[in-house]
């Protein structure tokens, strides 16, 4: 696996498998670094992510750790029903949680069910209770759009320069779909930030954002500039052509 240091974080370079063993392997380490206690991971939507927890489901059986010592959320959803095949939880429990068998306890998905601005309202008192509202996730999945937006914070979200956000807020995209999200003052809570991009389709993407001029506004997946030393992306060689 060759790896690029940036202003936006390292990057990993490697295959589907190498990427997705890399995942695994920073769960387990985060474990480690938190032995006897719970880790909380935020899991994202998306292909690639749906892909690794095809593969999760088959390799990571034996780590019992995973069932035991984990708190299992998303980053960001739609408000959907988990039913529904767009939410990320929802695709996360059919795709892994489920076949890995992980107990109902350690599952935490957001209160879909709820208004949205009630939804990320109950979120985050249920965080800051459970978890305490300085905490943030051990480790934070995070994808990359083709616009540029990364978990759900689109181009011109107002969360992306709101010194005043909370960790997780509602917010309405241009389409009219309601989605909730960890905001830039979530991620700056978090240990590890871990963005999945992959595929010909983000190679434009990553070249506006590690090569564009900064603009966080337009090109959201520049908030990681503030955590560099915390983001690592996943990459396959056909997403950093132009890199």
């Amino acid at each position: 696996m060759d790896t690029l240091i940036t202003e936006y974080g390292q990057i990993k370079v490697g295959s589907e498998v190498t990427l997705f063993q890399y995942a695994l392997d920073a769960l387990n380490q985060s474990l480690a670094r938190n032995l006897q206690a719970y880790i909380r991971v935020g899991l994202s939507g998306g292909r690639t992510p749906q892909n690794w927890f095809k593969w999760m489901a088959q390799y990571a059986q034996s780590f019992n750790d995973l069932r035991e010592r984990v708190y299992w959320l998303t980053s960001d959803e739609r408000c959907v029903a988990l039913s529904s095949s767009e939410s990320n939880f929802g695709n996360a429990t059919r795709l892994m949680l489920d076949p890995l068998g992980i107990p109902n306890e350690n599952r935490i998905p957001w209160p879909t069910e709820l208004q949205p601005e009630v939804a990320a309202d109950a979120f985050q008192a249920m965080w800051n209770t459970r978890f305490g509202p300085t905490q943030g996730f051990h480790v934070c999945f995070a994808g990359l759009g083709g616009d540029g937006h990364t978990l759900s914070l689109n181009p011109g979200c107002e969360w992306i320069e709101r010194e005043d956000a909370p960790s997780f807020a509602y917010t309405r995209w241009p389409s009219g779909s309601d989605r909730l999200t960890l905001t830039p003052n979530g991620l700056a809570r978090c240990e590890l930030i871990i963005v999945m991009a992959t595929g010909k389709d983000k190679a434009d993407a990553l070249w506006d954002i590690h090569r564009g001029p900064y603009d966080p506004l337009k090109h959201p997946a520049q908030i990681y500039k503030s955590f560099n030393d915390r983001v690592v992306w996943l990459c396959d060689e056909d997403a950093i052509t132009r890199l």
